[in-house]
């Protein structure tokens, strides 16, 4: 419950609110007394309300017509006018959405501007990215092309120096016993404390003078 239901229990004072204005009433308006008319101010008060009501409906009727006929004549004018292109009104809403297409047609070209020199600077920006790619692929290869044939270059030498000392330890071994070339290794003929294949011409004129020399 509220504090003031409380105070008002206790015997303590209400708080008051907003005061009230008092309501103010528009004092009674009496009726007007009735007139007595005798019958012939009744009949004439009857017949000036009647030609009042004739003469304001002709009114109404003739303002009505002519208002009708001036909707029509504007209707006609403003037909005429904008079939030939002179209306105030059309001129004026051409005019305005001439400007708003312009405003519109002026955004649209910058914004197509402003796309298009994004469109080019990333194309510009992507081939010369590619260009480098290029060259530095170019680069690459050539490089590894000119190492495979150093490196080719090299093995061929390797080779080539492999093949010159198999030629060579082959050209210095001795040649090998044939029967028709020469004798067969250690045959009784062999000088004592040689161990050749064979014997030069000159040792073998040696060892033959020497027995005869001995008989």
């Amino acid at each position: 419950m509220s504090d003031n239901f409380g105070k008002r229990k206790r015997g303590g004072k209400r708080d008051r609110g907003t005061p009230r204005l008092p309501i103010r009433r528009p004092p009674s308006e009496e009726p007007a007394p009735l007139e007595h008319l005798t019958q012939e101010e009744y009949e004439r008060k009857k017949t000036d309300i009647l030609r009042r009501a004739v003469l304001a409906e002709s009114q109404y009727i003739a303002l009505r017509t002519q208002l009708r006929d001036n909707k029509f004549r504007e209707a006609r004018e403003y037909k005429a006018n904008v079939a030939a292109g002179t209306d105030p009104e059309l001129l004026a809403a051409k005019r305005e959405a001439e400007d708003a297409l312009s405003k519109k047609l002026d955004i649209n070209q910058a914004k197509y501007e402003l796309k298009m020199a994004q469109i080019l600077d990333e194309y510009e920006a992507e081939t010369a990215m590619n260009e480098t790619q290029h060259e530095d692929k170019y680069v690459y290869a050539k490089g590894r092309y000119i190492d495979f044939f150093k490196e080719l270059i090299a093995e061929k030498e390797k080779r080539e120096r492999e093949v010159g000392m198999l030629l060579g330890a082959y050209l210095t071994l001795p040649p090998l016993g044939n029967e028709t070339t020469e004798k067969p290794v250690f045959k009784d003929v062999v000088f004592k404390g040689r161990h050749t294949r064979s014997r030069s011409k000159s040792q073998k004129q040696d060892d033959e003078s020497v027995p005869q020399s001995l008989n």
